[in-house]
């Protein structure tokens, strides 16, 4: 599928939406999208490789994996550490790139639209909201991440870090092992015969998926040592 298809429905059902922009302001965000070349969608085109670095031209291919972050940051981070149309030096990229993923069939998404207003709510940093996301903004969210998943139908969907894993197990009991109130991540991977961080689905809301709940990436270096959580996670992705 080509990525301008997504954007266009962006455009339609999100960006151009009556009351949408009030509907962000109220959580703090700002409505930003199509920023970058590539990186993280919406703000860049959910493709990482420079050959498909130009958002018109980008696609990405079905039964493929689908990367869902928590949200991109702020405007701040956006405008001082994104240079040259990209996201430099990410820690959360390069740890996931570790993983063997397949650039030309992954799909780099967040959960939550648009960026955090850090000009406007003083206070806000790529770790802390100083507004309560609320539920309009919430539901707009995952409503669009559902049209993500049926216009791109990814195999597998690997999840970064708790915060999704949270935001999943409110809209759906399917994914009540990844809720922070049952565990943490790190003992999710401790039972071997569990293996509670994977869960496979088919149903009717999310089709025939497999979400894999992750320690987030940006700590990769301190928590993918733990409990062989690294390896797991490659197991997971091939099986």
């Amino acid at each position: 599928m080509e990525i301008k298809t997504l954007f266009e429905t962006y455009e339609v059902l999100i960006h151009n939406k009556i009351g949408s922009t009030e509907i962000f302001e109220k959580s703090g965000m700002v409505d930003n999208y199509k920023a970058l070349d590539f990186g993280f969608f919406p703000l860049g085109s959910g493709i990482l490789t420079k050959p498909k670095s130009e958002i018109k031209k980008a696609s990405i291919e079905e039964n493929g994996i689908m990367i869902l972050g928590n949200d991109f940051g702020t405007v701040t981070y956006l405008e001082t550490k994104c240079k040259n149309n990209r996201e430099n030096n990410s820690k959360t990229i390069n740890n996931l790139l570790r993983l063997g993923l397949n650039l030309e069939t992954t799909f780099f998404t967040n959960f939550y639209l648009g960026l955090r207003n850090d000009q406007k709510h003083l206070g806000t940093t790529m770790t802390k909201r100083v507004v309560k996301l609320q539920q309009d903004y919430k539901d707009l969210c995952n409503n669009f991440f559902n049209i993500q998943l049926t216009m791109l139908e990814p195999k597998t969907i690997i999840c970064l870090g708790s915060d999704v894993g949270q935001t999943l197990s409110e809209y759906s009991d399917l994914f009540k092992t990844f809720s922070t109130k049952y565990s943490t991540i790190s003992n999710l991977y401790n039972d071997d015969n569990k293996k509670e961080y994977i869960i496979d689905i088919d149903d009717n809301s999310y089709g025939k998926r497999k979400f894999i709940l992750i320690p987030h990436p940006s700590y990769a270096h301190i928590n993918w040592k733990k409990n062989d959580i690294e390896e797991k996670i490659k197991k997971a992705m091939l099986n």
